[in-house]
């Protein structure tokens, strides 16, 4: 929506909103099991030997060492570092708020400013793959910035053709003075959300 309030000062107001579905999500198979957690930091940190050494390759973490901590053991696939599952269950929706103002001055300047308030939501890695992953995993993108803010001007530089110096000047010079300008602008953030594990 937009209005022109008076002949120099323009209005506009507006939404922008996408909701995405069936993205690539990776779920992490080689989780531990909750149920292991009972052990404790000390259980699960120790030490004991380790069944792979000699047989894994040397170029992985498991082919490296004699022993590591009993939660590597722990896993459902203990052979492997990591296991993935690619998935279509990807989801994102993002949807936003804005509004955009001009004013337009004397001698070429013209001001303007634009807020906008958004959300941005999407599937994130859920801490339990034993429990529902959409409910625990759904929240605020790592690239979510609720609150942006920009300002600038826009001045343009009165040489050339109907402008206060070099009106009429010889096409040469109008082609090489006339129909600068000069810009700058301002823009503030709101910060990205903490990942929290």
């Amino acid at each position: 929506i937009q209005r022109q309030v008076s002949k120099n000062v323009g209005l506009k107001v507006g939404y922008i909103g996408s909701h995405t579905l069936d993205t690539p999500f990776t779920l992490a198979l080689n989780q531990l099991n909750p149920g292991y957690f009972a052990l404790g930091t000390s259980g699960l940190s120790k030490v004991v030997a380790n069944p792979f050494y000699g047989y894994a390759p040397n170029t992985v973490s498991l082919g490296t060492s004699t022993t590591l901590s009993q939660s590597a053991l722990l896993t459902q696939y203990p052979e492997y570092t990591s296991v993935g599952l690619a998935s279509p269950m990807g989801r994102a929706t993002y949807y936003s708020f804005y509004g955009k103002g001009d004013w337009r001055l004397k001698y070429g300047l013209v001001l303007g400013f634009t807020y906008t308030w958004s959300r941005n939501m999407a599937l994130g890695s859920p801490q339990n793959y034993d429990a529902p992953i959409i409910p625990q995993a759904w929240g605020r993108a790592t690239t979510d910035q609720p609150n942006s803010y920009s300002q600038s001007f826009t001045y343009q530089l009165p040489f050339g053709k109907g402008q206060m110096f070099m009106g009429n000047a010889k096409l040469p010079l109008q082609l090489l003075f006339g129909g600068w300008s000069i810009n700058s602008q301002a823009v503030i953030h709101s910060g990205n959300p903490l990942g929290v594990s």
